[in-house]
């Protein structure tokens, strides 16, 4: 099984957002300051953890956000239909770059 563990302001949040896209099950503790989407077929999953409390002032996240082009690490998750995960996207609060920009994969 593959993990990965993402730092978020709003951990909650972000696996809502990411369980609703990938339509995964999603699973959080009570204080949300950690949540796990995970899919039924058990390939991976992705943590969600909330960045310390002394940095989260520091973070700055535009609304509506804007993509960080220049961030160095990319986050690709595999999907069963990526027509249907990207339909998903509007309907969970974010967008999508335009078709034209879409990265490819051989």
């Amino acid at each position: 099984m593959l993990h990965a563990v993402v730092y978020a302001k709003d951990p909650l949040g972000l696996a809502t957002f990411y369980g609703a896209v990938l339509g995964e099950d999603l699973d959080a503790d009570p204080g949300g300051r950690f949540a796990t989407v995970a899919p039924k077929d058990g390939d991976y999953e992705l943590h969600l953890v909330a960045v310390a409390d002394d940095l989260v002032d520091q973070i700055l996240i535009a609304s509506p956000p804007v993509p960080r082009t220049e961030t160095p690490i990319k986050l690709v998750l595999d999907v069963g239909d990526l027509d249907a995960a990207r339909g998903r996207v509007g309907i969970a609060g974010g967008t999508l770059a335009p078709q034209a920009e879409a990265w490819t994969w051989r």
